[in-house]
């Protein structure tokens, strides 16, 4: 096998892999293990639960995984281990979003249209609001100046990182957002 070919089977192979594992459907075994570890009751009710929760956090930490596998082969230009960070790190952030979607209430009945006008200034600071926006922009500059100025007693920065980090950016622009909205966009605590 050419060095080639066997490069382009393990960057192909490993995120294929992964995506097969994780797309598998949850055992029953799985399930009961899960329950007897965080000592819930199995019942007919929880039972569904369980599987779909452990099949959505399969599912999203072997998407996040195969990414960052990917990514490592599209930006890293030497083999030098990074496959393995991207890999593990995708898989983490697999993680983080499997939990935040299992952890956001799902409204009970017909969803029904609020007459309220929900203003970020109504629920969120002014730092919770105009501080990740500035953390943003300014990390944003950084970027932008050490691609300008990189040839000043450095090495040359690859377009590559360039790209990755502001892909960074724009990733930790879109969970800032998000963030925000889902808490200016939740339901309002009914006064009693």
């Amino acid at each position: 096998m050419s060095p080639m070919t066997a490069t382009l089977v393990g960057l192909l192979g490993v995120p294929l892999l992964a995506l097969l594992i994780g797309f598998l459907p949850v055992s029953g075994r799985r399930v009961s293990r899960f329950a007897a570890a965080y000592d819930v009751a199995l019942t007919s009710d929880t039972r569904p639960v369980l599987s779909a929760y452990l099949t959505r956090t399969s599912r999203w930490r072997a998407g996040g995984g195969a990414i960052g596998w990917l990514a490592a082969g599209a930006f890293a230009s030497g083999s030098g281990g990074y496959h393995y960070f991207l890999g593990v790190a995708g898989y983490l952030a697999g993680a983080l979003v499997a939990e935040v979607g299992a952890s956001l209430p799902v409204p009970e009945g017909r969803r029904r249209a609020s007459l309220v006008v929900r203003r970020p200034s109504d629920r969120l600071t002014w730092g919770a609001r105009w501080g990740p926006v500035l953390i943003v922009a300014t990390l944003g500059v950084h970027t932008w100046i050490y691609q300008a100025w990189s040839t000043a007693g450095r090495d040359r920065v690859s377009p590559s990182q360039v790209m990755l980090a502001l892909a960074g950016i724009g990733l930790a622009t879109a969970v800032l957002w998000l963030s925000c909205r889902f808490v200016v966009l939740r339901a309002p605590k009914a006064s009693a």
